[in-house]
Formats: C-alpha cells, structure tokens, sequence
C-alpha cells in the first residue's frame, strides 16, 4: 500500500513540473533509499539510470519508463527482496 502511495503521485504529478518534482520528498527519498543503488549513472542494472530520467509526461519515452517502474514497484518486482523494503 505504501508503494503505492509513494509512486503513484510520481506519475500524477503535473507534467510542468520535470526533474526538480523527483528531488522533492517523499519520491526523492523513495528512489534514494530503494532505487538509485542500483539505477544511478554508475551502476545502470537493466540499462536503467533514474538519475538521469526527467520527469516529462509530455515525453512518451519517460512516461512509458516512469509507468514501468511503477508498475515493477507496485507489483513488488522492485525492489528486489534482498534490498531495503519499503513499509507496507
């Protein structure tokens, strides 16, 4: 449930607002704790650096990718179940 509310006003925020609305807490905190370990500009698992993905719903692309990580979050795909969990 947490998940969800964590990422799901990622993905309903105002598309005006791009990559200063994923610094803001509580997502920035989120990909801190849960994400960036492993989807920074360094370590890219699956291609994928959240560092460097705007925040631009007008994007196809970065929508498709914010709706897919979204998607692995809220199906408990990510993050893997070694790393730190997010309260449910």
């Amino acid at each position: 449930m947490l998940r969800h509310v964590i990422i799901i006003p990622l993905l309903t925020l105002s598309a005006a607002k791009t990559g200063a609305a994923l610094n803001a807490p509580p997502v920035g905190a989120f990909l801190d704790v849960h994400c960036y370990e492993c989807h920074d500009s360094e370590v890219k698992k699956g291609d994928l650096d959240l560092t460097a993905l705007k925040f631009d719903l007008t994007d196809a692309k970065a929508f498709a990718t914010w709706v897919k990580v979204h998607d692995r979050v809220r199906d408990g795909e990510m993050p893997p179940k070694k790393m730190v969990q997010p309260e449910i």
